[in-house]
């Protein structure tokens, strides 16, 4: 379980946005969606490629990375 909660509302949303689904999103990345919906939960963390893929993916640059997915829920 992570220690802090994180806010992935803004790349959920991206997801969205482009792919309609995190399914669908899932099945293009080949990341299970079970592991999104455990990130998103807190029960554990996004991994650093996992990180790299989906913003290369969602188009997300950078210097934003912190936004989407370094953000404590408030």
């Amino acid at each position: 379980m992570c220690e802090k909660k994180l806010d992935y509302s803004k790349v959920r949303g991206r997801i969205v946005e482009k792919y309609k689904t995190i399914s669908n999103f899932a099945m293009k990345s080949g990341i299970r969606a079970e592991q999104f919906t455990d990130a998103f939960n807190g029960r554990r963390a996004f991994t650093s490629l996992e990180i790299m893929q989906i913003c290369e993916m969602l188009k997300i640059p950078d210097d934003e990375i912190k936004l989407y997915f370094f953000t404590d829920e408030t």
